[in-house]
């Protein structure tokens, strides 16, 4: 009886080459699809950043012309 249970018992289950590499592939599709994303996310933060500096630039002319 206990060697009919030892042989029945469930080995440690690790990851085998092929999940590894589906893994692999929905991480790159993932990236993949976020990439544009984030580029244009990225690309909008650089419009607003320079919008505020032209601003900035723009006060201080309107400042400095004042103070003439």
């Amino acid at each position: 009886m206990h060697d009919l249970l030892s042989r029945t018992k469930v080995p440690a289950k690790d990851f085998t080459l092929i999940e590894l590499l589906v893994v692999i592939a929905v991480i790159s599709l993932l990236m993949a699809i976020l990439m544009p994303a984030l580029n244009r996310v990225r690309q909008q933060a650089r419009r607003v950043i320079c919008s505020s500096h032209m601003k900035q630039m723009c006060t201080a002319v309107v400042l400095f012309a004042d103070e003439r």
